[in-house]
């Protein structure tokens, strides 16, 4: 990784000084940063590691040459995630509840990478063309038997336009486009230890289950996506992005024989306006999904999420530093299975005060906000396996009272005459507390350097 490291440097070096020799009108600015975060806790849901420690580090850069625009980031992770209980994948969490894994925790090791490229041409009348591509990349496996192993990947194209409206750079649109194809093999080892079993779930409860043999399991997922963006003079910015995803989920690798699939749609609609004095936010999400199972030959499962939220700034030019944002979210989440006849309903309601302060060559951020659950209803007519490991504890999870604070400052090193801030420190700490044997904390550390 050193050397990895020691190669980015000297290729930026290289490139800053070869483009700036060809073009006075270039410029040139990057910065990489050494990365660890560590998140302990009991305080967090089913299919969650109890501890969990990630090392890496991330390279930006940014370069203009005449009036063509190139930037890029490459990303190394690794994590490591201890007392893993059940979950075989790489998120359990993404939406999609055709997941499967065994009943024996453990030890995970993950390894990923993250490679993003972003070109901008130059203007074309009034309008600016641009095209995104990001490449994902990761494995992972458990240590203890039966030893399952995951590989991923996934590729994201995104074009889109930018257009000026009065020829006004203040005053534009900006239309967007996007496809993700991703792909997800699971594998589990050739033997079982402690009686354990394979379970894979259909929905939220249903599931199959049986001995631990040689399994494949493939997800292939495709997304996508509308985005349209509408800014006018520092005042108005609306934001609007749609999505459409399709998983098919198959079991074999040589004659792959047909799981099920699952079908996701997700609307997101932002709003700012901002006067002189104070700012106003709207921010609204809605994500429906649904699984149709090809063993059962009928749709199993459906799930909804709701959440609205209003934020105000009276603030807006920071003349008080330690003045916050006020934001009040209402979040609803439904879950159905028919097979079990499970259903999980939840209303809360969450205000949260946020800001964000720069205090000489101090960058401060916090947060702090309370969840009230105002409204629950759980019912499961056949209380299975699933129901007892992952669902109901995710649902007591998602509809608990609790705390949440966070704290970031970054601290900004360098020459303060010239403003040339040359290193920069990040540590980032968020505390989750139901109460005080019940809680979770992350904490970041970023060590960086501007280029």
């Amino acid at each position: 990784m050193n050397k990895v490291l020691l190669l980015l440097l000297l290729l930026t070096a290289f490139i800053e000084s070869t483009w700036s020799q060809q073009a006075q009108d270039t410029t040139t600015q990057g910065s990489v940063a050494m990365i660890s975060i560590a998140e302990v806790g009991s305080f967090r849901p089913a299919m969650a590691p109890h501890q969990s420690y990630d090392f890496g580090f991330i390279t930006k850069g940014k370069t203009t040459i005449d009036q063509w625009q190139l930037e890029g980031k490459f990303a190394y992770q690794r994590q490591l995630k201890q007392d893993l209980l059940f979950a075989g994948v790489l998120d359990p969490y993404n939406g999609n509840p055709f997941i499967w894994g065994d009943t024996i925790s453990g030890n995970w090791q993950h390894d990923g990478f993250d490679t993003y490229v972003d070109i901008t041409m130059p203007k074309y009348k009034n309008h600016i063309f641009s095209l995104a591509l990001d490449y994902i990349n990761g494995t992972g496996a458990r240590h203890n038997g039966p030893k399952p192993f995951y590989r991923y990947r996934e590729i994201k194209i995104a074009p889109r336009v930018k257009t000026l409206i009065a020829k006004r750079e203040d005053h534009y649109i900006n239309l967007g486009l996007y496809y993700t194809s991703a792909f997800e093999e699971n594998e589990i080892g050739y033997y079982a230890i402690d009686d354990t079993y394979l379970i894979r779930g259909r929905g939220f409860g249903s599931l199959l289950k049986g001995p631990i043999n040689s399994l494949d399991r493939r997800r292939n997922s495709n997304k996508y996506g509308l985005n349209l963006k509408w800014f006018y003079a520092d005042k108005w910015h609306i934001d609007f992005n749609s999505q459409f995803r399709h998983d098919g989920v198959s079991d074999g690798l040589s004659n792959p024989n047909e799981e099920g699939s699952y079908t996701e749609f997700q609307s997101l609609a932002q709003v700012k306006y901002h006067s002189e004095e104070m700012g106003w936010k709207l921010f609204f999400n809605y994500r429906t999904g649904s699984t149709d199972d090809a063993v059962y030959g009928f749709r199993n499962s459906e799930s909804q999420h709701i959440q609205t939220r209003v934020t105000i700034d009276i603030n807006r030019h920071r003349n008080m530093i330690f003045l916050p944002d006020l934001s009040l979210e209402l979040l609803y989440c439904k879950q159905e299975d028919y097979i079990v006849q499970a259903d999980y309903q939840s209303l809360n309601l969450i205000p949260l005060l946020e800001q964000v302060s720069n205090i000489g060559q101090v960058q401060l951020s916090y947060y702090i906000g309370y969840q009230f659950n105002l409204d629950k209803e759980e019912s499961v007519l056949e209380f299975d396996i699933l129901n007892r490991l992952v669902y109901t504890p995710d649902f007591e999870y998602l509809t608990s009272d609790h705390v949440f604070i966070g704290l970031a400052p970054t601290f900004h090193l360098g020459n303060q005459k010239t403003h040339n801030k040359r290193y920069f420190i990040s540590i980032k700490n968020k505390l989750m507390a139901r109460h005080l044997s019940s809680m979770r904390y992350r904490g970041e550390l970023a060590l960086g350097i501007n280029l």
